[in-house]
């Protein structure tokens, strides 16, 4: 029973160390400068590349992508295709909504 009381005591009691310590300092977050993705979808021009260029301590952007449309049916379009828009992004470091206002291609067309 001695080791067991003994164990309890030592979890319980707090270390003389540990009272003195100051709590850690926020860690500092860096600004967004820049962002290149390559990938698929409507910001990219479909297949392609997007590049993101942020301003107002990142609460805004403007993009650019540029891409190609494959053929899928015989008859189709395809072709080079591209996007240009502007973000507006909610504050917050990790997880932010945003609203984009883009001109980009939605769909083909025969």
């Amino acid at each position: 029973m001695r080791p067991l009381a003994l164990a309890l005591a030592g979890l319980l009691l707090p270390l003389p160390s540990a009272a003195g310590q100051a709590p850690d300092a926020p860690p500092q977050v860096s600004t967004r400068v820049a962002s290149l993705t390559a990938g698929l979808g409507n910001v990219m021009g479909w297949f392609g590349l997007h590049a993101e260029k942020y301003f107002s301590n990142d609460r805004l952007s403007g993009f650019v992508g540029l891409g190609y449309t494959p053929s899928i049916d015989t008859g189709d379009p395809s072709g080079p295709t591209f996007a240009i828009g502007l973000r507006g992004f909610t504050s917050g470091v990790k997880h932010r909504g945003f609203l984009a206002l883009s001109v980009s291609q939605l769909a083909i067309e025969r």
